[in-house]
């Protein structure tokens, strides 16, 4: 695609832009909104900037086209899969974690503007700066370059994800438990916090996951949700175990 381009921004900033640019594999027509997809409130707040400067209305956007877009690839390259199966893939391809690789793998540390820098938050902050600042990326081509290419860039940058998504299977351990739990049990699984060890920034979890009054699998993790699903990961071993033992 030719097309000129004019901006009011910095040289230098123009130049850091035009190198994300250059990761994403695909030329935005207004770099101005790239610019604000890649600014966190913080540093509007910290400037005395309107709030229509930061990212998060692009993130909107941003985050409703992904899933779009990928229920869209999904429907068509899986189309025997169940209502459920193609729900639990989705659901893993468009999660925080995914997005956040692919903002670690374009480097987006680098071009974010924060107050105070991203470097010093929390890892916890930083990842959903990077996640979020992903989204809003992808609200920017769209609003910029039309839902076609907005299209065709997002299918780039979660091709791989999604391929081994499809061939791995769900990793979304809890969706998995619940139709299997309705399946075999006719309930539903209940997540019981057990224990919370350690201080508030380095925080441990342990669940249990409880069907029918009976405890099954333990799981741990630095956040609720991540200890969730490792007891779901284990329940679901321990369903299959009492299966072949009963057989």
């Amino acid at each position: 695609m030719v097309f000129l381009r004019r901006t009011n921004l910095p040289s230098d900033r123009e130049k850091k832009l035009e190198e994300l640019e250059a990761k994403i594999g695909v030329r935005i027509k207004d770099l101005e909104l790239l610019h604000i997809a890649t600014i966190h409130k913080s540093y509007t707040k910290a400037n005395n900037l309107p709030s229509s400067m930061c990212n998060e209305r692009l993130e909107f956007v941003g985050d409703a086209f992904i899933s779009m877009v990928i229920s869209k690839h999904l429907y068509f390259f899986l189309p025997n899969a169940s209502e459920g199966e193609l729900s639990s893939i989705k659901s893993d391809v468009v999660s925080r974690s995914v997005m956040y690789d692919i903002g670690d793998k374009l480097a987006l540390q680098n071009y974010i503007l924060s107050f105070p820098p991203i470097t010093k938050y929390s890892d916890r902050g930083i990842k959903t700066i990077i996640s979020n600042t992903v989204e809003a990326i992808v609200g920017a081509y769209l609003v910029s370059n039309g839902i076609l290419e907005a299209e065709k860039m997002v299918l780039n940058l979660f091709r791989d994800i999604v391929e081994r998504r499809i061939k791995e299977g769900s990793r979304d351990y809890k969706s998995k438990l619940q139709m299997l739990a309705v399946k075999l049990f006719g309930e539903y699984p209940e997540y019981n916090v057990k224990e919370v060890r350690g201080p508030d920034h380095a925080r441990e979890y342990v669940v249990e996951v409880n069907i029918g009054g009976k405890g099954y699998g333990v799981g741990k993790g630095k956040s609720k949700k991540a200890a969730e699903q490792e007891a779901a990961k284990e329940t679901l071993k321990s369903i299959d175990t009492e299966s072949i033992n009963s057989e």
